[in-house]
């Protein structure tokens, strides 16, 4: 699990092994943490990837973040939890980039 400095701007990238493609159908995603879930709504599909951006001004609570995709077809519902995927830190010592560069967004892929 990635460690990441609390203000920085993270780009998540979801990639699902077993689906040909996301394109044209209802998601929702979801980001969750101890904090409860927060419902993703910028998000961009592209085949079997969901991709959004989350701005450094709103990662401020420390703690591991998850992400949870419902895919709705018809009356069915499936729903998929990432495992944990990062974790926000209060403190560049305790984060994973000891020695930031300014301007360089975290980025984190989670394959499903």
């Amino acid at each position: 699990m990635r460690r990441i400095r609390t203000g920085n701007d993270i780009n998540i990238t979801l990639t699902f092994s077993n689906i040909e493609s996301l394109e044209g159908k209802n998601v929702e995603v979801f980001l969750n943490s101890q904090y409860g879930p927060e419902k993703i709504s910028g998000f961009a599909v592209l085949g079997n990837d969901i991709s959004f951006h989350l701005p450094g001004s709103e990662n401020t609570l420390c703690g591991s973040y998850y992400v949870t995709v419902i895919l709705i077809e018809g009356n069915s519902q499936y729903t998929i939890d990432s495992p944990e995927a990062w974790k926000l830190v209060d403190n560049t010592e305790m984060a994973d980039k000891q020695n930031p560069v300014f301007n360089q967004v975290e980025n984190i892929t989670i394959i499903l």
